[in-house]
C-alpha cells in the first residue's frame, strides 16, 4: 500500500492528477476504505481527515463529505470546514459548500491562516455564490479573494465579468 503522504506529494508534481489517479486509485481506495484500516485502535479526527482528503481526490465526493464530518464531530478544526466546502462544492452540493466556506472564513478572525489558503476561501464560496446565481454575493468574494491574494486577478476574471453581465442581465428583467 502506498502512504497518503507520498500519493499527496505525486499529486503535487505530475502535470496531471490523472497520472497518479489512474495507476494508483486501487491503493488510495483501500486507504481510504475506512480508518480501522489505518491500524489504529481508535479512528480520530486526523484519519478521517485524511481519508477525506483522499476520497476527495479521486472524485469520490460524498464519501469524502462523510470522512469529513465524521472529522468535525471529534475536533472541529476549521480547516476541516475548508476542505468538506470544497467536496461539497465539486458534487454540486453548493448551498453546502457555501455554508462550510462561511463557517471557515467567520472563524478565520481567530486563526492564523495565510491570506493565500483564506483568498481560496473567499473564490470557491464565490463559485458556489455564483453556481447558485448569487452574482452580487460572487462578486463581493471574487473581490474579496484578489483582495487577499492578487494574483488570483487573472484565473477569477472571466467569472468575475460572467457574473457581472449576469448581474446586469437579472437587473435589467427585474425592472
Amino acid at each position: 500500500m502506498v502512504p497518503i503522504y507520498i500519493l499527496c506529494v505525486l499529486l503535487v508534481f505530475c502535470e496531471s492528477e490523472k497520472e497518479i489517479v489512474t495507476e494508483s486509485s486501487v491503493s488510495i481506495a483501500r486507504f481510504a476504505t475506512t480508518p480501522e484500516e489505518i491500524n489504529q485502535p481508535t479512528p480520530t479526527a486526523q484519519s478521517y481527515f485524511n481519508q477525506g482528503l483522499s476520497f476527495d481526490r479521486i472524485h469520490r465526493y460524498n464519501e469524502a463529505i462523510k470522512s469529513f464530518t465524521k472529522s468535525i464531530e471529534l475536533n472541529q478544526d476549521i480547516s476541516t470546514y475548508y476542505w468538506r466546502g470544497e467536496s461539497y462544492k465539486r458534487s454540486g452540493q453548493y448551498q453546502n459548500s457555501i455554508d462550510d466556506f462561511t463557517i471557515f472564513l467567520n472563524a478565520n478572525s481567530e486563526t492564523t491562516y495565510s491570506n493565500l489558503y483564506i483568498s481560496e476561501g473567499y473564490s470557491s464560496r464565490g463559485y458556489s455564490y455564483y453556481q447558485l446565481r448569487k452574482y452580487q454575493k460572487a462578486l463581493d468574494d471574487f473581490n474579496k479573494s484578489i483582495e487577499l491574494q492578487p494574483s488570483n486577478e487573472r484565473y477569477l476574471r472571466a467569472l468575475i465579468n460572467n457574473a457581472k453581465d449576469s448581474l446586469a442581465k437579472s437587473q435589467r428583467i427585474s425592472n
